[in-house]
């Protein structure tokens, strides 16, 4: 009936809540690396692996970030 993703969260904390919410409260480096990333992909994925207790090289960044 309701198909869900592998990587969608089940309570309410969605991409749209994370980049309405938390992202503007990071603060942003003036230097150095600027990543390509969606920070509310590499948001979930911290917390998948704060949740979960997973190494960071099992972690599914495939089903997190598009390939292009």
């Amino acid at each position: 009936m309701f198909e869900k993703k592998e990587h969608q969260n089940s309570g309410t904390l969605g991409k749209d809540t994370i980049n309405n919410w938390i992202i503007p409260f990071l603060s942003v480096g003036k230097r150095g690396f600027k990543s390509n990333f969606d920070l509310a992909s590499i948001f979930l994925l911290i917390l998948k692996r704060l949740k979960t207790g997973v190494q960071w090289r099992e972690l599914p960044i495939e089903s997190y970030f598009e390939k292009g």
